[in-house]
Formats: structure tokens, sequence, C-alpha cells
């Protein structure tokens, strides 16, 4: 019987599981159907072990060069003031949500284009108010924004 579980060296950073060069335990089927096709992890042997222990000193440079640009990334982000302007049925409630899309327009129209839409994460936004919207930059650093949605104004 084979396990259930094989150890995987990632080679790109994986949101929720890990950052390039560590050892994980994943799921077999993870491993085998999607992380290693990918090319976001190589199975952990011991030679690869020690290959990846050489690397070591050169990812840890580079994680930390990519660290320093989200930083900046983050604080470009939070700078940024995110409203929109949106038809309201009764004056409230918006005639579609708001998507993680419309955030990423904002980001591209003050030339942030760095960030894709998987990376932002917009909750509940069906109504006039103002809303959360978490954006991952790097790893662990993201940035918390608030989005103000408000009525369009009606000509009659």
């Amino acid at each position: 019987m084979t396990s259930k579980v094989i150890n995987v060296i990632l080679t790109k950073d994986i949101r929720k599981l890990g950052n390039s060069g560590a050892l994980k335990p994943v799921k077999r089927g993870y491993a085998l159907n999607h992380l290693i096709p990918s090319g976001s992890a190589v199975r952990a042997t011991e030679q690869s072990i020690k290959e990846m222990e050489i690397r070591k000193a050169e990812l840890e440079k580079a994680n930390e060069a990519m660290r320093k640009e989200a930083l900046l990334l983050k604080s470009r982000v939070e700078k940024i003031k995110f409203s929109l302007i949106r038809k309201t049925s009764d004056g409230y409630k918006l005639y579609g949500a708001i998507t993680n899309r419309d955030i990423e327009e904002i980001l591209k129209k003050n030339s942030i284009n760095e960030i894709r839409k998987e990376d932002i994460v917009v909750k509940n936004a069906k109504s006039i108010g103002d809303f959360p919207v978490t954006i991952y930059i790097y790893g662990e650093i993201q940035a918390t924004v608030t989005l103000n949605v408000f009525p369009e104004e009606e000509n009659s």
C-alpha cells in the first residue's frame, strides 16, 4: 500500500503552503497531479535535498530582495484611494457585486500591474458603503485597504 503523503521541495512560493526551498509533506495526488507537473515542486530525494541545501543561501538572498520589493509595493497600494461609483436599486443595493477584477482595474489605473486578480479578496461588497479588501502581495505580506462604494447620481 502506498503512502497518501509524500515530501516535496517547493521550487516556487505557494501561498498557504510555503516559500521556495521549503521541504513540505503534501498529499500524493496534489504533488503528482499539480505541484510537480507545473514545476512548483520536486520530489524530495536525498540528492534533491542536498542540491537544495547548496542553493539555500541564493534562495534566501532572492527571498529577501523580493520581500523588500513587496514592502515597497504594499506602501504604494496603501496610498491609493479605492472608491467606485455604481448603479443601485433603492439607493442602497448594487446591481451586481464588486469583484476582485474591479479592484485589479483600480490598481492598473494607478500603474500597479504586479498584482493579479487571484491575489485580491473582496468579501460581500453588494451594497453602498465601506468594505475591507485584502491584497496578497508576497508570502505573508498583504495589504488591507478600504473600498468605498458610492451610488451613481441620477439625472432627472
